[in-house]
């Protein structure tokens, strides 16, 4: 469960994972270009598959999604357990960002789910794209079907933060601008927030 950076503070961690019970977690990841500058992609998929992933373990009752998107999207897996997801290292696609087929797919994911679930969603990027002006009020109708939902978009490097902030406020969630080094915490802080 120990990230390389949060080695003095892991039992701590894996003491607020505990707290994590009966979660659908939908992870929706950009995988455009851009995301492969510098240490980001590496530095992602290392925080994903050795902290998030086992930390949602902890407790076997938690399903993971994932939703990579670059020019369209992929369904990589859908509510699986975190351990079976760690059996898929993350996909880099490249090419440009849409921010509407990631929606509506996860939209879809949403709908096949039984309306007690606790829900959260993070959707992280660090590039620009277009409104997803069909796809958000969709998500924000079918939000307010679940007991407990969550939405989260995270803007990475230079992300456009008036769109993410806008599918944020039009699905009921709210936005988070995070430096590369403080993503470990912050994304962890994310998954807490339902504990």
């Amino acid at each position: 469960l120990c990230y390389q950076m949060l080695q003095t503070e892991c039992s701590s961690y894996a003491n607020k994972f505990a707290q994590v019970k009966n979660t659908n977690v939908i992870f929706m990841f950009d995988s455009s270009n851009s995301m492969n500058q510098g240490q980001l992609w590496k530095a992602l998929g290392y925080l994903y598959s050795n902290l998030l992933l086992p930390g949602l373990a902890i407790e076997n009752n938690n399903l993971v999604t994932m939703i990579e998107f670059s020019s369209d999207a992929h369904l990589s897996y859908e509510q699986i357990s975190p351990v079976e997801a760690m059996k898929n290292p993350l996909t880099f696609y490249g090419r440009g960002t849409n921010f509407q087929a990631p929606m509506k797919m996860a939209n879809s994911v949403l709908s096949k789910m039984d309306s007690n679930s606790k829900v959260i969603i993070i959707f992280l990027s660090d590039g620009t794209a277009y409104y997803p002006s069909t796809q958000v009020p969709n998500m924000k109708a079918i939000a307010s079907q679940f007991q407990e939902f969550h939405f989260y978009s995270v803007g990475v490097n230079n992300p456009d933060p008036e769109v993410l902030q806008q599918i944020a406020s039009g699905v009921g969630g709210s936005y988070q601008g995070i430096a590369l080094n403080d993503l470990p915490t912050k994304m962890m802080d994310l998954l807490f927030s339902v504990a």
